[in-house]
């Protein structure tokens, strides 16, 4: 279920205990630190689905800091790293001590939110508390803004456009409250579907939580400005600095499976290139490019493709975990 952490600042996280509960000493977790914007409305039906095939995983899918109409102010990348090692540090301490349990890691990440989860993920392992206390089975990078993301198709215009000084955190804000001041929230909400979910996909189980995804950003100035605040932190801190990559993927012995998408306005061709050319050939890991040319992936799966990112990703868990 949905739930506020009562923390600073406030964060919506989705948590939802196992469907089947293993009598051991272990705890499986399933973990989704989400792309920008950060909201995990987006991922509820994925996540939920892929509980389905693994009924003793717990899910714990945190929002990023400052997705929120609450917000007085907005957290960049290294607050962000910050405030999901703390949530799962939390986790990992109440499963150990209060149920005597270690922790399984199986973590996706998403765009952006595979950023935070590499140097979340370094956090982790170098705290000396949890020693012993959780195990990373496996981790999911799903088109991953991991390096140079300025010079992807998207990220060559957004810096541009700073170049250039353009005010388009403004004009955004200025469009939102233009919005919310001429029309009612069941317009909005019309408009959000209308524009987020194609008119075949509109009857898809689980796609209202795109839906209320949607309409949460769109209401909130708050929250689109932490969203463009964010991405434009990202242009510079997401660059050609290759050592968390290299530690990551050289030093961390969990399954590994990176998915990118065939064409992606947020990775470059470029950088897809020489991340499979690095580290393609890691031990234990699968790098893929999305090849379903009739309806393929696309870097904002979470939106309208759940359900088929869904099964991929249950294959991948099975695949590499060895899991029947």
């Amino acid at each position: 279920m949905l739930d506020q952490l009562d923390i600073e600042p406030r964060t919506t996280i989705y948590r939802k205990s196992p469907l089947k509960t293993l009598n051991n000493h272990e705890c499986d977790l399933l973990l989704l630190i989400p792309g920008n914007p950060g909201l995990i409305e987006f991922y509820i039906t994925y996540l939920n689905l892929i509980q389905e095939q693994f009924p003793h995983m717990e899910i714990l899918g945190i929002s990023h800091a400052g997705f929120s109409e609450l917000a007085t102010k907005t957290y960049d990348l290294n607050f962000q790293v910050n405030h999901k090692y703390n949530i799962i540090k939390k986790f990992i301490l109440d499963k150990y001590n209060g149920e005597g349990k270690k922790t399984n890691l199986y973590a996706l990440s998403h765009s952006m939110g595979c950023y935070v989860y590499q140097r979340t993920l370094r956090k982790l392992v170098h705290d000396k508390e949890l020693d012993g206390k959780f195990t990373g089975k496996f981790t999911g990078l799903i088109t991953p803004t991991i390096l140079d993301i300025a010079n992807s198709p998207m990220g060559s215009k957004m810096t541009l456009a700073i170049n250039w000084n353009i005010p388009f955190i403004w004009f955004m804000l200025l469009i939102c409250t233009l919005l919310n001041l001429f029309f009612s929230d069941d317009i909005l909400q019309k408009v959000v579907t209308m524009r987020l979910i194609p008119r075949h996909k509109r009857k898809v189980p689980g796609v209202e939580n795109s839906i209320i995804g949607g309409f949460k950003l769109i209401k909130s100035k708050e929250i689109i400005n932490q969203c463009l605040t964010l991405a434009v932190e990202e242009m510079t801190a997401i660059n050609l600095e290759s050592e968390i990559n290299d530690w990551y993927f050289h030093s961390i012995n969990d399954k590994k499976w990176v998915f990118f998408a065939s064409k992606d306005r947020w990775v470059g061709q470029k950088t897809r290139e020489f991340l499979i050319q690095q580290y393609g050939n890691v031990s234990d890991s699968k790098f893929e490019i999305c090849c379903n040319e009739s309806d393929p992936i696309e870097h904002n799966f979470c939106v309208i493709q759940s359900t088929e990112f869904a099964e991929i990703t249950v294959k991948r868990i099975k695949e590499l975990c060895e899991i029947k």
